[in-house]
C-alpha cells in the first residue's frame, strides 16, 4: 500500500495485523534490506524492507519482531506459559487478539461439519472391527502370543479376502475427500483399486484461479492450495 508521503506495509499474523511505516518517500533512492531470523515460533523468519536508509529499516524490524513477540506471548502452542496454552483452564479472562484466532477456529470448524475439532471428547470404544482375519493384531499380542503372530503374518503376507463387489469408501482429510474405489473378484487381490487425492483434484482449480495474474503470482497461488506432490504425480 503506497501512500503520496510515506510508504507502509500490513504484516499480518494468525489474524491479527501490524502495520509497519518502512520510509517517508523522498528524492532519495528506496533501498532493501533483508533480515533472517531462525526458530520463531517453530519456523524461520524473513522479513524484507524497503527503506530510505539501514537505520530506518532496524526500526521497522523491531518493529515487526515486537509485534511477532506480542502474538507469540497469545498464540504459542509450543510455549506452555501463552495464553492459548492456559486457555481450557482460564475461559474468562481472554485477550483481543485470541478471540480473534477461536473465532476463526470456530467458523472453520462449522465450514467442515465439526471434520476439524479440537474438543478433548473422542469416539467411546475402539475404531477397529473385532476380527482377525481383517486388522492387524496390537503389536504387544503379536510378539509375544503365537496365533496373534499368524495372523499378522497372514493379513501382511497373503492379505484380507474382500467378498465379491465394487466398493468406494471416503473421508475427510485435511486437503478435502480422499475416496478409495475397488473391485473384488473374491481374492486378496484386487481387479481394480483407485485412490482420489484431493490435491490432484484441487490442482485442477489452478487455470481458473491464475486467470489475470502475473507469471511469478502462479508459485503463491499454487502453494495456496497446499498441493501434495505424492497425490498430483500421475
Amino acid at each position: 500500500m503506497q501512500f503520496p508521503h510515506q510508504a507502509i506495509t500490513r504484516r499480518s499474523f494468525l489474524g491479527a495485523s501490524a502495520v509497519v511505516p518502512l520510509a517517508i518517500v523522498s528524492g532519495d533512492a528506496l533501498q532493501d534490506y533483508r533480515y533472517r531470523y531462525d526458530h520463531v515460533i517453530g519456523t524461520s523468519l524473513d522479513i524484507a524492507i524497503r527503506a530510505r536508509n539501514e537505520s530506518i529499516a532496524r526500526v521497522a524490524e523491531q518493529t515487526v519482531l515486537s509485534e511477532i513477540r506480542r502474538l507469540a506471548a497469545v498464540l504459542n502452542t509450543r510455549n506452555p506459559n501463552s495464553e492459548i496454552s492456559r486457555v481450557p483452564g482460564r475461559w474468562k479472562a481472554r485477550s483481543q487478539a485470541l478471540e480473534d484466532v477461536l473465532f476463526a477456529y470456530d467458523f472453520r470448524e462449522r465450514q467442515t461439519r465439526g471434520a476439524l475439532s479440537l474438543r478433548p471428547e473422542g469416539p467411546n470404544g475402539p475404531i477397529n472391527v473385532d476380527d482377525p482375519r481383517v486388522i492387524l493384531p496390537n503389536k504387544s499380542k503379536a510378539t509375544s502370543e503365537m496365533e496373534s503372530m499368524i495372523h499378522h503374518f497372514k493379513l501382511v503376507m497373503e492379505g484380507p479376502r474382500p467378498p465379491l463387489g465394487e466398493a468406494y469408501v471416503a473421508m475427510e482429510s485435511p486437503k478435502g475427500e480422499k475416496g478409495y474405489y475397488m473391485v473384488s473378484d473374491g481374492t486378496s487381490k484386487p481387479v481394480r483399486w483407485r485412490i482420489r487425492p484431493p490435491s490432484f483434484v484441487n490442482l485442477s482449480a489452478i487455470p481458473k484461479m491464475v486467470e489475470g495474474h502475473l507469471l511469478s503470482d502462479v508459485i503463491a497461488i499454487n502453494a495456496s492450495i497446499d498441493i501434495v506432490m505424492g497425490e498430483i504425480d500421475r
